[in-house]
């Protein structure tokens, strides 16, 4: 795929800025990560998810979309530091991983979910999965860092996802029709 170096560059640089700046005191080592939401209704637009290391110093990583380059959704990912106050927060759950991988997977993720926005007949599995997240949908294997990017972008993902998954979904069982199976959405991440 070819971007710009309009849409990159931020990108690129906030990965940098995470290594260099060290807002995880160690990025090579594993730890666990705790997650948590600015919102305690993961449906909000554009969910904000704040990731705690084990040593309590707080990022966050935010994502939005943007039409801004040949009109198809791209999505774009940014990592600061968390300013403020950690009351305030709504605990999600915790992963293991390290701290620059989990973005460089994050960076990854929307890399192919760009890719699969930008071509609609490609997603016709790939979208099944993220589904799974939000009670629709029956794939059984879904990764952390998969889990937390839909947690990062919040319900306006989701609804990105079933209008991609209806558009192109063939079924492939006859007679089966594909219902919400979870109504709480914190049970479809946990």
């Amino acid at each position: 795929m070819c971007y710009t170096q309009s849409f990159v560059q931020p990108l690129v640089n906030s990965v940098i800025r995470l290594e260099t700046d060290r807002l995880v005191p160690d990025l090579t080592e594993i730890y666990r990560y705790y997650l948590y939401t600015l919102e305690k209704d993961l449906r909000a637009k554009g969910t904000v998810l704040v990731v705690k290391s084990a040593v309590s110093e707080y990022f966050v990583l935010e994502m939005c979309p943007t039409y801004e380059y040949d009109g198809c959704p791209r999505l774009y990912i940014n990592v600061r530091t968390f300013e403020g106050d950690v009351n305030t927060l709504f605990y999600r759950g915790r992963v293991w991983d390290t701290g620059i991988n989990l973005v460089y997977k994050a960076v990854n993720l929307v890399d192919r979910l760009s890719f699969f926005f930008r071509y609609l007949n490609n997603s016709k599995t790939f979208v099944e999965k993220f589904l799974t997240l939000t009670g629709v949908g029956f794939h059984r294997y879904v990764q952390d860092f998969e889990r937390v990017l839909l947690m990062v972008y919040g319900y306006s993902a989701a609804e990105l996802f079933r209008k991609s998954y209806e558009e192109t979904h063939t079924n492939r069982s006859r007679g089966l029709v594909m219902e919400s199976q979870i109504t709480t959405k914190e049970c479809a991440y946990f």
